[in-house]
């Protein structure tokens, strides 16, 4: 499983928009090979390869799959847009050996122990989401059947998050302070297609991430806080940036989603 940040980046808005793409930094379709960066393109409404040494300092806003972030571009500018990241910081694996007092490689253990504990949980999630597939801000069945999972698992629920219907936040807290962090479930599937895009496996990571950091923050006594979005209508309708607008984001330290590469 790969993780693209991309669509984290350009929610967050590091850097801001302070640079496009021209025509000049676009170079071949999105034909090409799979791995090569990528950069919108709303004149011809393809998604272009951009070849690494092109592509710095540009990170590109949305992801390959031309979800909502993409779609914003293509509404809000003629010209492909990205923004100048700062450099990537570098770490070894020293650097995360000891956190907290403790071998990291033991949080990791009980994270990886309680993913596959829950995983018969997780499949029965999964398919039950992907038989119910249901477009953008229409995800009703998938809003309650993930509210009472995690409901039932120790997290406290808001419903219709924020005036969205079918959006929700599902949060757990530990002792005092701590860092606070966020996650997204995407829900909607594509008309008449389905689950095409794997939401429903988005949905599920999410929900396996939170009830997995839930589980090493008790048994390794961290304080902290767990935020699990589940966001609406990402295909079309902009659904996180509706929350983000909103304030659904403001509390959170990182906010992260889990995005798999077929």
């Amino acid at each position: 499983m790969k993780t693209d940040i991309r669509c984290l980046t350009a929610l967050l808005g590091i850097g801001g928009r302070q640079k496009r793409a021209t025509a000049s930094q676009l170079s071949s379709p999105i034909s090409d090979v799979a791995s090569t960066p990528t950069v919108y393109d709303p004149k011809d409404s393809v998604i272009h390869r951009v070849p690494e040494e092109k592509l710095a300092p540009f990170v590109t806003y949305g992801s390959s799959c031309l979800c909502s972030f993409a779609q914003a571009a293509k509404q809000t500018s003629s010209e492909s847009w990205a923004h100048a990241a700062p450099p990537s910081p570098r770490y070894s694996k020293d650097d995360f050996k000891i956190v907290n007092g403790f071998d990291s490689q033991t949080v990791m253990n009980t994270i990886e122990s309680t993913i596959e504990e829950i995983n018969p949980e997780l499949r029965k999630l999964n398919l039950d989401i992907w038989e119910h597939p249901e477009v953008g801000f229409k995800e009703h069945y998938a809003h309650d059947t993930l509210t009472a999972f995690m409901s039932e698992r120790g997290f406290t629920v808001t419903k219709h998050y924020l005036g969205l219907d079918t959006a929700w936040r599902a949060e757990y807290s530990r002792g005092i302070g701590g860092r606070v962090i966020g996650l997204q479930s995407e829900m909607d599937a594509l008309p008449n297609i389905g689950h095409a895009c794997g939401h429903n496996l988005i949905a599920i990571s999410g929900v396996a991430i939170a009830l997995a950091l839930k589980a090493a923050l008790e048994e390794h006594n961290v304080s902290g806080k767990i935020v699990l979005l589940g966001t609406p209508a990402e295909e079309s309708g902009g659904g996180k940036i509706k929350l983000l607008e909103q304030g659904a984001y403001s509390d959170m330290d990182v906010c992260m989603m889990f995005v798999f590469r077929y």
